[in-house]
């Protein structure tokens, strides 16, 4: 009987080692020694004045894209092809990869102004690009950041920007909240953003503006794109909005979770001391502390942490009668 394990590690250089391990057949207790098969490929060159911390791997560690500079110049080298020179590329703007490893964006200066390059391809200039607040969709088609332009931002999606506002997403403030940010849904097709006039925060979403708050937080699409849910707060309150529709204020909110199907929409709150897991809108039992939330993958039961009981799993969704709970042994 033969028996093989193999694991692959790819590193920078596109180094695989592969490690296989065969029982001895007469004595399947006693393994033979470990084969080490090692294969290469170059996967990029470096550049004389490459800068080694700007270095960013795709996501499938099959390309290699990293900032270079000379005669004070700056450029990208994406798979060993040097880009146009720029009088400088942000610091935090480095290489960005799509999720799919086929593109990569990044953010250079010219003069004053800056731009985001994508595939080569050069967007419109502005004062200043969002910080961190560039984005791929997740299939990969599309492209989003915040800019400004004088003391204006909006989004730009697609190349077509969005209404301006005094801040939107990840804008004047450079917070790096990245649940605050521009958030593409699962399909690719919805795009939603908090932004800011005077000092009332509301959610944009696919250009239609909503509801004022004092702030807007935790934008979360839910599995199908068809639901959404973000935090508002309001008169030193904290609630959830879903799809528009307010519910219960409590002192917090947080752990915002749809389950798989997207029918139902779980969180904790807290509310005199106590937290409170919140499950469509119904409260349930109220304990000192609470942590995760996990729905089942048939989206019937949620499992949540507890700091009274390790955990605690609700009864399945419709059925009457008293709740099951099962508590970790």
């Amino acid at each position: 009987m033969l028996l093989m394990a193999r694991t692959t590690l790819l590193l920078a250089t596109g180094l695989t080692i592969a490690f296989s391990q065969e029982a001895d057949p007469q004595n399947p207790s006693t393994p033979i020694p470990v084969q080490r098969l090692i294969s290469e490929k170059l996967i990029g060159k470096t550049h004389p004045s490459w800068l080694i911390e700007s270095s960013k791997l795709s996501l499938d560690g099959r390309r290699m894209a990293f900032v270079a500079k000379e005669d004070k110049k700056s450029f990208m080298v994406v798979d060993g092809k040097e880009g146009k020179r720029y009088d400088a590329i942000d610091w935090f703007a480095l290489p960005i990869f799509s999720p799919d490893s086929k593109r990569v964006a990044y953010v250079a200066r010219i003069g004053n102004k800056r731009i985001v390059v994508v595939d080569g391809k050069e967007g419109k200039q502005y004062d200043e690009i969002g910080f961190q607040s560039f984005t791929f969709s997740p299939d990969s088609n599309r492209v989003a950041y915040a800019a400004r332009e004088g003391n204006k931002w909006f989004i730009v999606v697609d190349g077509e920007e969005g209404s301006a506002y005094d801040e939107v997403a990840l804008g004047e403030a450079h917070k790096v909240d990245y649940s605050s940010g521009i958030i593409f849904s699962a399909d690719s097709k919805r795009v939603a953003y908090p932004g800011r006039l005077g000092g009332k925060w509301f959610l944009v979403v696919d250009g239609k503006q909503g509801k004022e708050y004092d702030k807007v937080t935790d934008v979360v699409f839910s599995p199908d794109s068809n639901h959404l849910v973000h935090e508002g707060k309001a008169a030193n309150k904290s609630f959830v909005v879903v799809d528009g529709r307010e519910e219960k204020h409590y002192e917090e909110v947080g752990y915002f979770v749809f389950s798989p199907d997207s029918k139902h929409i779980a969180y904790v709150a807290k509310e005199v001391d106590k937290w409170v897991v919140i499950v469509d809108g119904k409260e349930g039992k109220r304990y000192d502390n609470l942590g995760f939330l996990v729905f089942s993958q048939d989206s019937s039961r949620i499992v949540y942490g507890s700091g009274d009981e390790e955990v605690v799993c609700g009864n399945r969704w419709g059925r009457k009668g008293k709740s099951t709970i099962a508590l970790a042994t």
